[in-house]
């Protein structure tokens, strides 16, 4: 596989910025999206009421990232007006590039001091909107 093929499948982009690499394997993962409503417990069986099918989720995770990174990562995934990110990535489905509006979820970083500099672990999860 030549390097433009290995970008065209690894290669997340936000707000048409493109992400550092990250450090896990890039997972696609589809739910539906439930209303708090559940109905007829009386009867012993749960209704579900769907509001949305096939809701995407992208697992992120960079680590030992540089600061920079870690600034230009968070940066470039912050809400925009409507409450979400373009985000830019390839699907398997369909076998293409496709954006979607997802917004970021909560942020989990770790902060670590070595001779060198510092660098920061970081994850969330990009979730369709």
């Amino acid at each position: 596989m030549s390097e433009d093929e290995i970008k065209f499948y690894t290669v997340i982009k936000s707000n048409g910025v493109e992400l550092p690499a990250v450090s896990n394997d890039i997972e696609l993962s589809m739910s539906d999206v439930q209303a708090s409503t559940l109905t007829s417990w009386v009867s012993g069986k749960t209704k579900l009421n769907p509001k949305r099918s096939d809701v995407v989720t992208l697992p992120m995770s960079w680590v030992n990232i540089t600061i920079e990174q870690l600034n230009l990562i968070l940066e470039n995934t912050a809400a925009q007006q409507d409450g979400g990110s373009s985000v830019e990535f390839y699907d398997p489905i369909t076998d293409t590039r496709i954006t979607k509006r997802m917004y970021r979820s909560d942020r989990k970083s770790v902060m670590k001091l070595y001779k060198n500099g510092m660098y920061a672990d970081l994850s969330f999860d990009f979730v369709e909107m």
